[in-house]
Formats: C-alpha cells, structure tokens, sequence
C-alpha cells in the first residue's frame, strides 16, 4: 500500500489492532477500525482511526464501501470470526489485498464470483522480517507509535482470561511476574517493563 490509501483493519481495538492503526497512520494511509461497541470505536478513533464502523451492523461492508468511494485497497483481518473474512471480500476494491492475521477453526467462507470479478489477493501473514522489526522500532523510537499496556499478576489469570473472551481488553495484558514483594524478585524486571512502556516498546 501507498501514503493516502484506504486500509480497514478488522479487530482493531486489540493487541495487534491498536498498534496497526498507528503504524498505518504513521505510513499516511487513511485507516479504517472496525470493532464492536461503542467504547472499542471510540478508543479506535483515539489512536488515529479516520473512521469507525461497529463490527455488529448489519450493512459494515456497504459502510466501508461508502466511505472508502469503492473499497478499500487494504484490509487487515485480525479478527478471529470467520464471517468477518467473507466481510474482508466484499469491502475490498478491485485489485485490493487482504491479509489474514487472525486464526478461526476451520475454513472460513470467501465469495468465488467477487474475488475473482475484483481481482482481489488474499495473503496469510504470521511473521515479519528483521527489516520489518527495525522498520517498526524506528517508529516507536520516533514516538509515533504507544503501545497500550495493562499491567496484572499471575494470581488474576482466569479473570484475565474472562476478560479476553468477552473481548474486554483494550490493547495488551502483561503479566508482571515480578511484583512488589513477591519473594524471589528484585523488582527490577518491573521496573523494565515500565521503562519499556514509557517508550512505547
């Protein structure tokens, strides 16, 4: 994709949504967030989204298609609903490519017709290059990118586990092993993770 392009990102309020929504900012693309509920929408356009579109109406596609004037020229899947991949279809322009990072059991649907009429490219991507991390902590160093980090213990790990699949989390959950007092620990690893926060890292 190219500065001043349409990306739409699928599962945006999340751990990887969050921060694609600043990186596609921060390349000069126009972003798209789609998620559910109001709260999710409105931390979506926080972080830079251009618009929002609530992953539970009935018309997302035609709300994207309409926004975008056609479609967009990329859409980032990060949901794990197999329906949202079909969605990923239809809110795609012609010679648009999505990329799947989310991982649904099983298959997911894709319309033969549509795919093929748009000419669109479906991409499955699971890890970057070492060029690609530079690229991205040369971002975070310039500041461009603040990574959204909720910080618990191991004791709370079946509420944080609630929460996850009621989608409640905005961003990251990051488990400090080494809080105050715990025996064994120093604090230091915690005073890491704070400074590594603070840098957006």
């Amino acid at each position: 994709m190219k500065p001043g392009q349409y990306v739409t990102i699928i599962g945006a309020a999340g751990g990887l949504g969050h921060l694609a929504i600043q990186y596609a900012k921060a390349m000069g693309m126009i972003v798209g967030a789609i998620d559910v509920g109001a709260d999710k929408l409105k931390y979506c356009t926080q972080l830079g989204a251009d618009f929002v579109v609530d992953g539970m109406s009935p018309n997302v596609s035609e709300q994207v298609q309409e926004f975008t004037g056609g479609g967009s020229h990329g859409v980032l899947c990060l949901a794990t609903n197999p329906a949202a991949f079909a969605n990923s279809v239809s809110m795609s322009r012609r010679k648009g490519t999505i990329v799947s990072v989310g991982l649904p059991p099983g298959s997911f649907p894709v319309p033969i017709f549509e795919t093929v009429l748009k000419r669109i490219t479906l991409r499955g991507s699971i890890v970057g290059t070492r060029v690609d991390v530079e690229e991205c902590l040369d971002f975070a160093a310039r500041g461009l990118i603040h990574a959204s980090v909720e910080t618990d213990t191991i004791e709370n790990i079946n509420e944080i586990f609630d929460k996850l699949r009621g989608s409640k989390v905005k961003g990251r959950i990051v488990l400090n092993m080494c809080a105050e007092g715990h025996p064994g620990c120093s604090g230091g690893h915690a005073a890491s993770t704070t400074a590594s926060r603070r840098r957006g890292l």
